[in-house]
């Protein structure tokens, strides 16, 4: 975990994802290789889809801040990227989307978790549900009771957006489906 790791290390790794993006050879990156086969070639340029989980240090030396800052060198502006497990606050929301406007954020059971996580409910009220993804981590995370989590804890997390945002339960599942769709360029 990025967390427990140093900063130096946190250094030496965004230097490798530099490296790796420059010279095309990554089509995601951390354990999650969605869409692979779907990599390669559009509109004329290299494109690809990165999953990027970035959190870890904070302050002035931020996981986010230095991800971020890789990803402005190497990558297009209108590339696809979902921000994994995401948990930055509602600044972090907006430089990432001021940077690659088709970036999705996935927001996991954390949502589901106040106590431990207190300020993503309020980060999330303030996002466009439009930029959303829901998402497990399934099977690496566990919610408050311990529980491993799994697929169906999606809906737990579509009823507390459908809560938040005062919409339905269906509309979140249309929109948030919507944005995996986009994100990933599945026709459907």
């Amino acid at each position: 975990m990025v967390s427990m790791e140093t900063k130096q290390q946190v250094e030496s790794w965004l230097s490798d994802l530099e490296v790796l993006v420059k010279e095309k050879k990554v089509c995601a990156i951390e354990k999650w290789t969605p869409n692979k086969h779907r990599s390669g070639l559009l509109a004329g340029k290299w494109k690809f889809w990165i999953a990027s989980h970035c959190r870890g240090l904070s302050g002035e030396d931020s996981t986010d801040d230095k991800c971020l800052g890789v990803m402005r060198k190497v990558m297009e502006k209108d590339n696809h990227i979902h921000r994994h497990c995401f948990l930055g606050n509602i600044d972090m929301y907006r430089k990432w989307k001021s940077y690659f406007p088709n970036c999705k954020f996935g927001i996991s059971h954390f949502l589901l978790m106040e106590e431990k996580y207190p300020d993503i409910r309020s980060t999330v009220c303030n996002m466009n549900i439009n930029d959303i993804i829901i998402e497990t981590s399934a099977p690496y995370l566990s919610n408050k009771g311990g529980r491993t989590a799994c697929p169906s804890m999606t809906y737990d997390i579509a009823q507390q957006f459908a809560n938040l945002f005062n919409v339905s339960l269906m509309e979140v599942a249309s929109v948030t489906t919507s944005n995996d769709l986009k994100l990933y360029n599945i026709k459907h």
